[in-house]
């Protein structure tokens, strides 16, 4: 685990070195896979609670920021919701105050927030006439509530 979290560092660092001036970690498909309920049965330090499924994401993003440091990072923070059901492998709405706190101190300082579906494109990127996700800012609530 430690040899592909420190990648997400040597990453970045590459990338501060190309002259990006910000990365992003893309918490939604390996991140997401571990921060999941849905998909993690894992029964280690990865898995179980929501602070043991935050570790890996926390990791990667420590790696980032310790790595390339200055250099901001902004995370995919995939989410779904029951009551309506959308998105098959993100973060609950109640998981949040968990997950943002600890990778805001891992050193996240934005967070690109989406619906997680590891299958249909239109449950991922809300299309203008969604039930539920049509209106700008409509992600808004899954963080401004958490973040610091």
């Amino acid at each position: 685990m430690q040899a592909i979290t420190n990648a997400f560092g040597s990453a970045a660092q590459l990338a501060q070195k190309a002259g990006f001036d910000m990365v992003q970690v893309h918490g939604d498909r390996m991140c997401g896979s571990f921060s999941s309920a849905i998909l993690n049965h894992r029964t280690d330090c990865y898995g179980g609670s929501a602070e043991n499924r935050a570790r890996f994401a926390v990791q990667a993003v420590s790696a980032v920021h310790k790595q390339a440091p200055g250099l901001p990072i902004d995370f995919k923070l995939a989410v779904r919701t029951e009551n309506p059901h959308y998105g098959n492998a993100g973060i609950l709405q109640q998981e949040l105050g968990v997950f943002v706190p600890l990778l805001e101190q891992a050193g996240v300082t934005s967070f690109h927030v989406t619906l997680a579906n590891h299958g249909a494109l239109t449950d991922t990127i809300a299309p203008a006439d969604h039930p539920v996700f049509q209106k700008e800012g409509c992600f808004c609530r899954f963080v401004t509530r958490y973040a610091g």
